[in-house]
């Protein structure tokens, strides 16, 4: 499997095929990797935040900046797992997050 540390040398990794997600063609591989890189943040940020291991169903999190890249993550991520979402973002963003 893949080492829950990192190791971004690995030059083969072997996971199970129900965690990956196929990339659409109509995504460049640049902007595919910063996805990655938002998302493996986002990650580590929730697994520091839970509870021996425990899912955030029900949960409230506050996220301090919800219209990031890496905000935007964390509430795809969160919400996927049922927590309730709070954000903090510039009043012009509001109508997008809501």
């Amino acid at each position: 499997g893949v080492s829950t540390f990192g190791g971004g040398n690995s030059r083969f990794i072997s996971i199970p095929s129900q965690r990956l997600t196929k990339i659409s063609n109509n995504v460049k591989s640049t902007q595919a990797v910063c996805m990655i890189a938002d998302y493996m943040a986002a990650l580590k940020a929730l697994r520091m935040a839970k509870r021996a291991g425990s899912p955030f169903t029900g949960m409230n999190i506050l996220i301090t900046d919800g219209f990031s890249p890496i905000g935007q993550a964390v509430i795809n991520l969160a919400s996927m797992e049922g927590a309730n979402i709070y954000c903090c973002a510039d009043e012009s963003k509001h109508s997008y997050l809501a």
